[in-house]
């Protein structure tokens, strides 16, 4: 019955709301959210030496050099809610609302209802989930803009609708302008290109041509307003965070069972 699948989705949001924001603004701030959540107050606050659009590169300093999307929106929740702890984290938990959204839809598209309802549970009891969603990291704000990004692929693969490649290219913008790994983005696109030419009978990407490039017309209009394209690529070629070039190393950092246990099986239970 439609009434009882509505009934336990408007519960799971809700339980979602709370485990998110409930004392959002409780706990002490760490070393990353005082950088972002600091660099939003600068901008509040008209700080001369602050330029959203170019990134302060500092080679070599960690966490310096993210694009800016995130304090723009922190500074929008400022202005509605008063400069707070709190009104930094709610972007993020906000955004982390949107992706437990999304994969709900994705889970009702592609597979059934049910399915939809127990991605959702599954992403609102997720220890990892619930822990960064309450942070004013990046994460949160990257993660809803790939859910939404790929939810727009999906529905313009399907439908065909310009629509859908508008919403694809704004999506894919601001992915790009929320953190300097953004083109993490172009890996997941990838492998949903690749899954359906290899499994969706009848499926000929060449008649989705117009539509990529359309798409690829609003990603570079938005993504140029959002960020500077010289120092994107200075981030990409020079990475601020020392950590960036040694990624692979750290992953396996601690042995087997740090492996296993903190990485693996968290990022297994997460896709």
């Amino acid at each position: 019955m439609m009434w009882k699948h509505w009934v336990v989705f408007f519960v799971l949001l809700i339980l979602a709301l709370l485990t998110r924001f409930w004392g959002l603004g409780d706990f002490d701030v760490s070393p990353d959210e005082y950088h972002f959540i600091g660099d939003a107050f600068r901008l509040f606050n008209n700080d001369p030496f602050m330029n959203a659009r170019h990134h302060p590169f500092s080679h070599g300093v960690p966490f310096i050099g993210h694009p800016f999307l995130a304090q723009d929106l922190m500074v929008l929740f400022f202005r509605l809610f008063g400069p707070s702890v709190w009104a930094g984290r709610a972007v993020m938990a906000f955004a982390n609302i949107l992706t437990i959204m999304g994969v709900y839809l994705l889970g009702r598209w592609w597979i059934s209802k049910k399915a939809g309802l127990l991605a959702m549970f599954l992403i609102i009891i997720l220890p990892l989930d619930v822990r960064y969603a309450r942070d004013a990291h990046l994460d949160s704000l990257l993660a809803a803009n790939l859910t939404w990004a790929t939810i727009a692929l999906d529905r313009l693969l399907s439908t065909k609708r310009i629509f859908w490649a508008v919403i694809f290219g704004f999506f894919s913008a601001l992915t790009i302008a929320t953190k300097i790994n953004g083109p993490i983005l172009f890996l997941y696109d990838g492998a949903i290109f690749l899954l359906l030419f290899l499994f969706k009978k009848g499926m000929d990407l060449r008649a989705h041509i117009h539509h990529v490039l359309f798409a690829s017309f609003i990603f570079a209009l938005v993504a140029f307003l959002l960020v500077d394209p010289s120092a994107y690529l200075d981030g990409l070629l020079h990475p601020s965070d020392p950590v960036a070039s040694t990624a692979i190393p750290w992953f396996f950092q601690g042995g087997w069972y740090h492996f296993v246990w903190l990485h693996l099986i968290p990022h297994f239970y997460t896709i």
